[in-house]
């Protein structure tokens, strides 16, 4: 409360009693909204206060290959106006079956609209970070834990199970176990995974705002919930609605169980296995942001009152413009460092071997002893003329690319075309930085960066 009343919301002691439950909406709202520019603002502090050290602060998500990558968790539930958390299990049946019947809808809802929590995510950046080092990859699943995904399972095939033990959540329910409290949340490969009392959703970027996947969540959630409560209204109102909530769990659960994944996202036979399963696999950027521009998105807004048609355009098209600027800097500056860095280094490296060469020769006249620097000579000149063609390669391609006036349709050239280039470029310059002596290589090598710096 006094948190709220310094941003100059009113404490819930002082709320208009006519009309307490939008007051409790309003404060939940606002506290979601403190969180995400608190999340701002603390970006732009880490910047600011990287230059009063001379320093740069770039909130890019994966700037060194085989390291792991930078990017945020979001913490989701859903509370309702009365302060009830409704993942969080009960201690008795009643209590426990808006936890199970919210779950249900929540699979429903990330199982249909993927690839919207995908697109919210999608980044330049946030490319070269999904799929290893402790980011989840490009394909949404949910992770349960085996004791919570048994427990949806017995419901639906009215099976008993029997208890373990462990630290367990008080489920209520009389046929079914609790569950640990340790079993849910040692998934890190999982993109959205239930932990405790909440979803953590782990696919952001950490140059993204993390309003963006909130906002989506909450539309494709209470999408699903306006359904199963549109659902439940019209049942018989002289029966149990509890016996209508395992009936809505027991029919739409086993239709999108699909989604559940507690395995490895990082194995190759996740892959194979989603698509068999009909989940989409949005592997980059490029085939994320036409999502926006779905007729099935724009009607689920629209229905919902969140964004509308144009909103919707708008925002492919500034999705679009980021990805092009980013881009275009990204490839900007490699061709920069790779011409004026670290081609004319290779080119003195070149210079001071061929100059040993011939000295050891004049003085021994003897091949054998020159026969390993010829062949690192070679090895080293071949090197710097594939760098030489990358170099020349980009400059042409982001001629053609600026030249292009679609956004997407320079987003798709960005992507189908020079960004193999550029990581043709980056594989022959880590090649170079293992052959260049460390003495004359002009920027920090890898293990500088890692372990002296």
């Amino acid at each position: 409360d006094k948190e709220l009343w310094r941003y100059g919301i009113p404490s819930k002691t002082k709320h208009n009693e006519a009309a307490p439950a939008q007051h409790e909406v309003a404060c939940v709202y606002r506290k979601v909204n403190i969180t995400t520019d608190n999340n701002h603002l603390l970006m732009q502090l880490m910047q600011d206060i990287a230059k009063k050290h001379g320093l740069r602060c770039l909130l890019h998500e994966k700037p060194f290959a085989g390291v792991n990558g930078s990017g945020k968790h979001n913490n989701w539930s859903v509370v309702t106006n009365t302060g009830v958390n409704l993942f969080d299990p009960g201690d008795n049946p009643v209590d426990n079956l808006p936890f199970l019947a919210t779950l249900a809808c929540t699979i429903k809802a990330v199982d249909e609209y993927a690839d919207l929590l995908r697109m919210t995510i999608a980044t330049a950046g946030n490319d070269h970070r999904l799929g290893a080092n402790e980011a989840p990859p490009a394909i949404i699943s949910m992770f349960l834990g085996e004791e919570l995904d048994h427990i949806i399972e017995s419901i639906t095939d009215r099976k008993e199970l029997e208890d373990t033990s462990s630290e367990r959540f008080q489920t209520g329910v009389s046929v079914i176990p609790d569950f640990s409290k340790d079993n849910t949340d040692r998934n890190r490969t999982s993109p959205f995974a239930f932990t405790g009392n909440k979803f953590e959703f782990r696919m952001p970027g950490s140059s993204a705002s993390a309003s963006t996947p909130v906002f989506m969540i909450n539309t494709i959630v209470a999408d699903i919930l306006k359904e199963y409560a549109d659902y439940l209204e019209k049942t018989d109102p002289t029966k149990h609605i509890n016996k209508y909530i395992i009936k809505l769990i027991k029919d739409r659960y086993p239709k999108h169980k699909r989604i559940i994944f507690n395995g490895n996202g990082y194995e190759n036979s996740w892959i194979e296995q989603a698509k068999e399963l009909g989940l989409s696999n949005l592997k980059n950027t490029i085939e994320g942001i036409p999502v926006f521009i779905r007729e099935e998105t724009i009607n689920l807004f629209e229905r919902n009152k969140v964004l509308s048609r144009n909103e919707l355009y708008s925002r492919f098209k500034v999705y679009s413009e980021r990805y092009n600027k980013q881009t275009n800097i990204e490839i900007s500056t490699a061709i920069r460092m790779a011409r004026n860095e670290i081609y004319p280094c290779i080119s003195r490296y070149i210079t001071n071997i061929s100059q040993m060469i011939n000295s050891v020769r004049e003085a021994l006249g003897e091949e054998q002893f020159i026969q390993y620097d010829k062949e690192h000579l070679i090895k080293v000149i071949g090197y710097k003329n594939q760098l030489k063609d990358t170099i020349t390669e980009l400059n042409e391609g982001l001629k053609t690319a600026v030249a292009i006036p679609d956004e997407y349709e320079r987003a798709c050239y960005y992507n189908n075309e020079l960004i193999p280039v550029l990581t043709r470029m980056r594989t022959i310059v880590d090649a170079l930085e293992l052959l260049v002596e460390k003495s004359v290589w002009p920027i920090p090598t890898y293990y500088d960066l890692l372990f002296r710096l």
